[in-house]
């Protein structure tokens, strides 16, 4: 017995047993969490169950803040990295049709987000706004995002993701960083908080009245589930002013609408169960909806439902054969254009594309899917696992695959019509942030209004 216990043993062997017995009680206790019966996760078991669990994320978050502020802002792939910028395939000045593209990026060189607007015909940049005077927008902060503890005004400046700016005729720009308050960028790049009740995140669309519509994170949380990490999302309608006009907890309009079985009738609990990544107002009335009407797309139901906020009234909805969806388009009158990540659950591994990702067009007059891009998604090679939202234009399609830091428009056969990748000097390609479209009559309006401006001080 004494030579077994003082029997001389390889370091390696040691730290393997160490590595794999951390590894097997963050498991259990994520089980052990994960099967918890009852509302809030509360008492001293419970601390030390939620601690365990959670100990991977922390080591992310330290690694994080130990590694630079690029870390987990690099994209997902690195196979376009040999591509940097635009590319056009055709010459300027021939194609005033195009507009502009409004490019959200995270800019691997200077080490923040910028909004870029760039003409697309004339091929060249007209402005450009960034986030980098934020330290006001942090120091007067109502909360404290989770992943912002214990970092440096300019750190979380540089960390923030501006997304899915929305551009005015007068220049100013408005936006949400990742999980943060909502804020307008005047021309240069002043910043004004419209609205921080809440944390806001994914899709920011304006209404016909300009007004804005968003997913939001209600916190304090508004359903007896989870634990302090529970994501209840909701939708929020905010005027120019911020004024809140609406907004409801999601898991609630189900539970309101005899749907409550698709949270609370699920095998495994899960701790983000409606993931809200876009909310798409009806600007007018069509056969199967009404001015006022928005379409929410729910990546975790692989669901893209049509609300009425008006009557608290589900209206339609569906699942599939959409996986994941991160993106819904009104078209016209009786079609939608839905951006499917096709990205299926595969356990531990997460998300996995089945072969590409491709944009589907439902009609609801005769309740049909079509993928006319299909050949186009598979030739380009477009496969997002997350994010990510697509726009038609004419006979073409502009996507944005955030992850892999790329945007290209291109027609049903797969042509490009232009490209951009997000590759910085350090040749590492880094994630985009939900660009848009920007039609020749609003963006024409801006360049006038930067004529204008002049240059910023």
């Amino acid at each position: 017995m004494e030579k077994l216990f003082f029997k001389k043993i390889e370091l390696w062997v040691v730290l393997l047993i160490v590595m794999l017995g951390i590894v097997f009680s963050v498991m259990l206790a994520g089980a052990v969490r994960h099967n918890m019966k009852g509302g809030d996760k509360t008492g001293k078991l419970a601390s030390v169950v939620n601690e365990i669990a959670s100990l991977p994320a922390n080591i992310n978050k330290l690694i994080a803040t130990a590694g630079g502020d690029k870390v987990d802002l690099e994209a997902q792939s690195h196979r376009f990295n040999s591509l940097k910028g635009f590319q056009f395939n055709y010459t300027a000045n021939t194609r005033p049709d195009l507009g502009y593209v409004l490019v959200n990026r995270y800019d691997g060189d200077v080490e923040y987000s910028v909004f870029e607007l760039f003409d697309l015909n004339t091929q060249k940049i007209v402005h450009k706004w960034n986030v980098t005077k934020l330290d006001s927008v942090w120091a007067s902060a109502l909360y404290e995002a989770e992943y912002l503890d214990d970092m440096s005004l300019r750190n979380r400046s540089s960390r923030a993701r501006g997304l899915h700016g929305l551009l005015t005729e007068n220049g100013d720009l408005y936006s949400h960083l990742t999980d943060a308050p909502f804020l307008k960028f005047d021309l240069c790049s002043n910043v004004d908080v419209i609205n921080q009740d809440r944390i806001y995140h994914h899709s920011l669309e304006e209404d016909e009245e300009g007004d804005f519509w968003m997913p939001n994170r209600m916190i304090p949380k508004t359903v007896r589930l989870g634990d302090d990490n529970f994501k209840d999302d909701g939708i929020s309608h905010i005027s120019k002013n911020g004024d809140v006009l609406f907004e409801k907890s999601v898991i609630q309009i189900l539970d309101e609408n005899d749907l409550s079985y698709l949270i609370y009738g699920q095998g495994k609990f899960n701790n983000d169960p409606i993931h809200l990544n876009d909310v798409q107002p009806v600007l007018t009335d069509g056969k199967y909806w009404k001015k006022g009407d928005v379409f929410l797309s729910i990546r975790e139901l692989s669901m893209i439902l049509l609300y009425r906020p008006s009557t608290n009234k589900v209206i339609w909805r569906r699942q599939g054969p959409w996986l994941h969806q991160h993106d819904v388009d009104v078209l016209n009158d009786h079609q939608i254009l839905i951006f499917n990540n096709n990205a299926a659950s595969s356990g531990i591994r997460g998300l996995e594309v089945r072969g590409h990702s491709n944009a589907l067009l439902y009609d609801f007059d005769t309740q049909s899917i079509h993928s006319h891009f299909q050949e186009g998604f598979e030739k380009l090679d477009i496969s997002a696992k997350t994010q990510g939202r697509s726009e038609l234009i004419g006979d073409e399609l502009f996507v944005e695959d955030t992850t892999a830091g790329r945007l290209v428009q291109f027609d049903k056969n797969g042509n490009i019509t232009w490209q951009y990748v997000n590759t910085a000097g350090d040749g590492k390609v880094y994630t985009m942030n939900l660009s848009r479209i920007i039609p020749r009559e609003l963006g024409d309006k801006v360049l006038e209004k930067v004529k204008l401006n002049g240059v910023c001080p």
